[in-house]
This record gives structure tokens, C-alpha cells and sequence, in this order.
């Protein structure tokens, strides 16, 4: 695939997320209940991210987003991101270029200084314990994939309901 056509690839899909933002901002303005479900899963994703930004930010840092390839941004995350009312940045284009010249991950919003989301990363970007987490201690695995679990489940229930 030429740079141009990866893109036009990344592009169609960056403005796609910004759609799928936009929609889910309205839906959420016309259900209480929606609010209360994405609520709740804001707060666990708010002790994952803490939990990975306390612990395992370093190792990523390290790792220079090796496994940042494609964009993995979910129906939770757009929900997650309609709540707190965020917006997605500008992607590195140019970085994007770079990257794909030298046959290396490109993930959407991955820049020289990292992770454009911040904070805010995809939920498929919290719970990827790769090997390289290994050193985590057993608790705090355990911890971590147990809020991944109730996660999963929260998100299974507001998803079934057609949203």
C-alpha cells in the first residue's frame, strides 16, 4: 500500500470517529439511563487508567508504540469520549508518513511525543497486557484484569441495549 493510499485510509477513518463522537454526544443528551450506564463505566476506566499510568506508562513509554498499529478506538470509548465531551486531536500526519517509510506501527493517534489521547487512551489500550508487563506484581494483574472484567460486563449491558 503507497502513503498516500494509508492516508486517505487513516483520514476516511479519523473523521468517521468524529461522526460516531458527534452522534453519540446527541444520543446521550436523550437518555438519562444511557448517562448513568456510560457513568459508571467511566469511573472503572478512570482506576484503569490509573492503575496503567501509576504502573505500566513507563514500559509503553519504552516500548515507543510498538503495538500502536491501526486505530482501536471501540463503541465504549466513543461513549466514554461523548461523556466527558472530548474531542479527538489533529493525528501527526506527517508522523504517520514517517512511520509507514520505515515500515513501522502507525496508529492513528500516535505522535513523536506519544499517545495524542493522553489520558484518554482507547479502552483496547488499557487492558493489552503485553509480555512486557510480566513484572507487574500478581496483585495488581489481578486487579487490572478483574476491572477489565467488570468492564466488559457494564459494556455488555449498555451495548445490548441497542445503543
Amino acid at each position: 500500500m503507497q502513503i498516500e493510499e494509508i492516508l486517505k485510509e487513516k483520514k476516511r477513518t479519523y473523521h468517521l470517529l468524529q461522526s460516531r463522537l458527534e452522534k453519540a454526544k446527541k444520543d446521550l443528551l436523550t437518555s438519562q439511563e444511557k448517562i448513568i450506564n456510560v457513568f459508571h463505566l467511566k469511573k472503572i476506566r478512570e482506576r484503569l487508567t490509573f492503575l496503567f499510568t501509576m504502573h505500566a506508562s513507563q514500559i509503553c513509554k519504552e516500548c515507543q508504540g510498538r503495538c500502536c498499529d491501526g486505530c482501536a478506538v471501540w463503541p465504549d470509548d466513543v461513549l466514554y469520549y461523548a461523556l466527558i465531551d472530548f474531542e479527538f486531536p489533529e493525528p501527526d500526519w506527517e508522523f504517520i508518513c514517517l512511520r509507514t517509510l520505515n515500515w513501522q506501527s502507525n496508529g492513528l493517534f500516535l505522535s513523536k511525543q506519544g499517545c495524542l489521547l493522553g489520558e484518554n487512551k482507547p479502552y483496547h489500550c488499557l487492558i493489552s497486557l503485553c509480555s512486557q508487563f510480566s513484572n507487574l506484581s500478581t496483585k495488581l494483574r489481578h486487579e487490572i484484569e478483574d476491572l477489565i472484567d467488570e468492564f466488559r460486563r457494564e459494556e455488555s449491558k449498555l451495548l445490548n441495549k441497542n445503543y
